[in-house]
Formats: C-alpha cells, sequence, structure tokens
C-alpha cells in the first residue's frame, strides 16, 4: 500500500509540475518565429554562404510570416502540455508542442523543404 501511495504522490507531483511550467501562446510564437527565420536565412548555395537574395528573402519572409503567425496562431492549453496551430487548406495543423516550459517545433530542415514546396517560384 506504502508503494502505491508513493506512487500517486510523484504522479500529483508530476502533474503539479507540468501545470505550472506550460508554455502560453507567446512562447509558442516566439520559438516558431526564431526557426522559421534561421530557416529562411540559411544558405542556397553551394558554396554555404548566404547571398544577398537569400538576405532579402529572410526579410520579406519573416515579415509576412511574423504576421501570419501573430493572427493565425492558435494555442489550446490542455494543463500539463499545450498544442500550437495554425488553419492551412481548411485543417488545424499542429505546428508546435508545449510541455514542461519547452516548445517543440519542426527542424529547421523540414521548415526549409516546406517552404520550397510552397513557394518554388522563389527560387
Amino acid at each position: 500500500m506504502k508503494a502505491f501511495g508513493y506512487t500517486l504522490l510523484v504522479l500529483v507531483l508530476l502533474a503539479v509540475v507540468c501545470v505550472v511550467t506550460c508554455p502560453d501562446k507567446e512562447a509558442h510564437v516566439t520559438v516558431i518565429k526564431d526557426r522559421f527565420s534561421a530557416a529562411l536565412l540559411s544558405p542556397s548555395g553551394d558554396d554555404g554562404e548566404v547571398s544577398g537574395w537569400d538576405k532579402f528573402k529572410s526579410m520579406i519572409g519573416t515579415s509576412v510570416l511574423e504576421f501570419m503567425i501573430d493572427n493565425e496562431l492558435q494555442v489550446d492549453n490542455y494543463f500539463v502540455l499545450s498544442v500550437g496551430r495554425i488553419p492551412y487548406d481548411g485543417e488545424s495543423r499542429v505546428v508546435s508542442v508545449g510541455v514542461l516550459n519547452h516548445v517543440f517545433t519542426m527542424s529547421e530542415e523540414e521548415i526549409a523543404q516546406a517552404a520550397e514546396e510552397a513557394s518554388p517560384e522563389l527560387d
């Protein structure tokens, strides 16, 4: 019976820690903006250097991205975790998950690939 009590106590403490450290919308917005900005500024040439065109794409993309994220990101708080969603093509797509004061998103490579697929005319 003691083991059950300790297990229950640990689970309750873990739940309380998760509730207290659940990231809010601002944390999701900050992490997503940082990831997208870094992905947009990645070098496109074979030499590994960032060109003027890369900087221009990053500047325009970051401006549009900030506007879109600020207006479209919806963060659902489930007490122990939070989920960031953006509506796209009539569906709500998960773009971030937050737990224990950390927000998880796609990697920079996946973001760059998604950006290329969404706008091939920029290259």
